[in-house]
């Protein structure tokens, strides 16, 4: 922590240019918005952690993240208006890094099957 600065581990930025982060210590990160017009940071509540590597969606409604639960990191997505939440993989293999390939495709890091730290690339295509 440098002046007062939380620990910042892995970050996306809104439309309005607002900063989504997980935040902490690496074994129980959680979430965080670093408002642009005020520098205000706030905890980003109703998201349980241990969680990490927010990407927010194109259109700024959903949140897609990974949260650690019985040693696995697993892919989630909130929507932002409700905090609704949906676990996209359950199994015990690690789905981490998110990205959003459009508004209802998401892309992510995955082991399924590969070991750990041999990670290949999956797509999953959200409904609406």
């Amino acid at each position: 922590m440098i002046n007062g600065a939380p620990n910042i581990m892995d970050i996306s930025v809104t439309s309005k240019g607002d900063l989504i982060a997980a935040a902490g210590a690496a074994s129980g990160a959680h979430m965080i918005i670093v408002r642009r017009s005020t520098g205000v940071i706030d905890p980003l509540r109703g998201i349980a952690g241990p969680v990490r590597y927010p990407a927010i969606s194109p259109d700024g409604k959903r949140l897609a993240f990974s949260r650690r639960h019985w040693g696995s990191w697993h892919l989630v997505v909130r929507e932002l208006a409700t905090g609704v939440e949906h676990q996209l993989t359950h199994t015990a293999c690690n789905a981490t890094l998110p990205s959003w390939e459009d508004t209802h495709t998401l892309l992510y890091a995955t082991d399924f099957g590969r070991g750990l730290g041999l990670s290949a690339l999956a797509r999953v295509d959200l409904q609406d």
